[in-house]
């Protein structure tokens, strides 16, 4: 499972959405998961103009919190035994590449 906490004024948050709905549509047995503290409307209208096709949580408290003042986004990877692999704020190639590489070694594939 990916989780991905956002929200919608964050740019890198923004820009690395469409790399997560790519992994989806590659990796049709891992779950994506977002969480956002905005309003379902909000969010609603961002994932459907965008394309997004993976799982919203709006008006979430849980995750938002663990975001703290590391900043958006924050990316977390769990096993299929529901093992954290993987929890970080911020995006760029380098993040991007490390996900990557993680959600393969998981799957064993690629």
């Amino acid at each position: 499972t990916v989780i991905n906490v956002w929200y919608s004024g964050c740019g890198p948050c923004r820009r690395e959405m469409p790399i997560l709905s790519t992994w989806k549509d590659k990796y049709p047995d891992v779950q994506f998961v977002s969480a956002n503290f905005e309003n379902v409307d909000k969010v609603k209208q961002i994932t459907e103009k965008e394309g997004f096709n993976w799982t919203h949580i709006a008006n979430d408290t849980y995750f938002t919190k663990r975001v703290g003042n590391e900043g958006y986004p924050l990316t977390i990877v769990v096993d299929k035994n529901g093992i954290v692999r993987y929890c970080k704020h911020g995006a760029n190639n380098n993040a991007s590449s490390e996900i990557l590489q993680l959600i393969e070694k998981l799957v064993g594939c690629c």
